[in-house]
């Protein structure tokens, strides 16, 4: 299995964040916030793109970082180069003539192939296959239109259209989209928010089973997000604070587990929940899709990596390019795409 450096992932992080919202200039201190990154070193990773032609800056108001190229242009290998150094698998790929066996070698026609599918690794931008454009349309982002087909939501054996309901109705209905980069909401606290969500999820349920595990005392319901909050790793006084302000990346990634696990929706919709994350967040936030996954709850987990398969395994999963679905398949497919990556899969009919 190929590991990453943290180096190659939090780069990898950053070009997301600009391939997201590729006409803007993105400051390296609203990434590093967003992403829960140093910015001290997402600064030196930013600075070994830019020389490398990946990336360009602008100084001064109003200024930043964006790609240098379209998102669908840039290669692993090309990032891997900037920020770690060469990439060739062996020392006849950097420099020809240097092995005395190159032009004899029985092991070098292998090697040359798994080169090449090195080579052709495309780092793929949100917005480039679809996925987070797909997670937006099904909760009614407004900028997005829907030409034709239709989205059925199944509920007590009743199966209705959403597409006409406003983004309120669908939440009201148990859809619930986690946000790739999750907004502060100064003035808001956290529990005022997950309470006044908990209150509305219960007046629209017909009953108290159905309504999951919303407490109706107040008391109840912050022993219970106390608990929650503490499972994931949120100290008690994370609550009291308004939503998202001043939280890091990784916080901010486990207020939607939260916000997700107290609202119990009927469906989940979870916008790359695990980018820019540590191995120890990134537990906990796999811990919190197992519990909703559990507890009878539909999930659909967008992810541009592997890594997080490590810690939940998906009953299908399906690969979405230029707005296409190009595969679909059990968890085998994952592991597939884990040994050779998505080239080979990159063709759409």
């Amino acid at each position: 299995m190929l590991r990453l450096s943290r180096k190659i992932d939090y780069g990898l992080a950053l070009l997301s964040a600009l391939a997201s919202e590729p006409k803007k200039w993105i400051s390296l201190s609203e990434v590093a916030q967003n992403r829960g990154i140093s910015a001290k070193f997402l600064s030196q990773l930013a600075g070994a793109l830019k020389n490398a032609g990946v990336v360009t800056s602008r100084e001064g108001i109003g200024g930043g970082y964006k790609l240098a190229k379209k998102a669908s242009a840039i290669s692993l290998k090309a990032v891997i180069e900037a920020l770690e150094g060469d990439t060739a698998l062996q020392s006849c790929f950097a420099k020809a003539g240097s092995c005395p066996i190159e032009d004899s070698c029985p092991t070098k026609p292998m090697w040359s192939r798994i080169q090449n599918k090195l080579d052709h690794v495309l780092l793929m931008g949100p917005n480039g296959s679809g996925k987070s454009t797909l997670a937006h349309l099904l909760m009614g982002d407004p900028t997005y239109k829907v030409i034709e087909g239709s989205v059925d939501l199944i509920k007590n054996n009743n199966r209705s259209d959403i597409l006409s309901l406003s983004p309120d109705e669908r939440a009201s209905l148990g859809i619930f989209l986690s946000f790739q980069n999750p907004v502060a909401i100064p003035g808001v606290s956290v529990f005022n928010l997950l309470r006044m969500g908990a209150l509305k999820n219960k007046n629209n349920s017909k009953t108290k089973k159905d309504n999951g595990h919303a407490p109706v005392s107040v008391l109840a319901f912050y022993n219970q997000l106390k608990k929650t909050a503490t499972s994931l790793g949120i100290d008690e006084e994370f609550l009291k604070r308004s939503i998202n302000d001043g939280f890091s990346g990784g916080e901010r990634k486990k207020m939607e587990v939260l916000q997700m696990l107290v609202l119990q929706p009927k469906f989940a919709l979870l916008d790359e929940l695990d980018t820019g994350l540590d191995v120890d967040a990134l537990k906990i936030i796999a811990k919190g899709i197992r519990q909703i996954a559990k507890s009878g709850s539909g999930v659909m987990l967008i992810t541009h990596y592997t890594r997080i398969l490590e810690y939940v395994k998906p009953d299908v999963v399906h690969i979405i390019k230029q707005g296409k679905l190009i595969k679909s398949g059990s968890y085998s497919v994952a592991k597939e795409i884990e040994k050779h990556g998505y080239d080979p899969l990159t063709t759409v009919s």
